[in-house]
């Protein structure tokens, strides 16, 4: 039903993507601009749970249409994108979480990781478990932005 009236127009949102953004000036200073800490993803995220605590409203205008590439080191399974991927969530955790998200957050995340590390390894990623290791590591230390992107590239 993509067609139909709903998917035309201006909506209120609760997320905007950084990869268009239209704001008036006013929005950066009321806000703030990108999270540094976050990079390679989950800025945007990270800028919406800023507004939305703020009380801004924010939109979507679904009319639009905006064309974004996505790099190919974002690919699926790759280790530069497991990497950023976990450790930026586990970020927003901490940042933006309620006491409950992060409990819930936090346990979800790590029993989940036996299952997906096992389904990785035998797909033969292991670069990619140790990517994501290495994020746990790195958040738990408190390395954020774009610390140790080198080592990760080489995974």
């Amino acid at each position: 039903e993509r067609n139909s009236k709903a998917w035309t127009g201006s909506h209120r949102t609760e997320f905007i993507t950084g990869c268009c953004l239209l704001a008036r000036r006013e929005f950066f200073y009321g806000v703030g601009l990108l999270d540094e800490d976050f990079f390679f993803g989950d800025e945007d995220v990270a800028l919406a749970c800023l507004a939305r605590r703020r009380g801004i409203q924010m939109g979507v205008n679904l009319d639009a249409v905006i064309y974004h590439e996505s790099s190919g080191a974002r690919a699926r399974f790759s280790p530069w994108h497991a990497y950023y991927f976990n450790k930026n969530r586990l970020l927003l955790l901490r940042k933006y979480g309620s006491s409950s998200d992060r409990l819930l957050g936090y346990s979800f995340y790590v029993f989940s990781r036996v299952a997906k590390f096992t389904l990785l390894l035998v797909r033969g990623k292991p670069g990619v478990v140790r990517a994501e290791l290495r994020a746990m590591r790195d958040f738990l230390r408190g390395r954020h932005g774009s610390y140790d992107r080198r080592k990760v590239i080489k995974s």
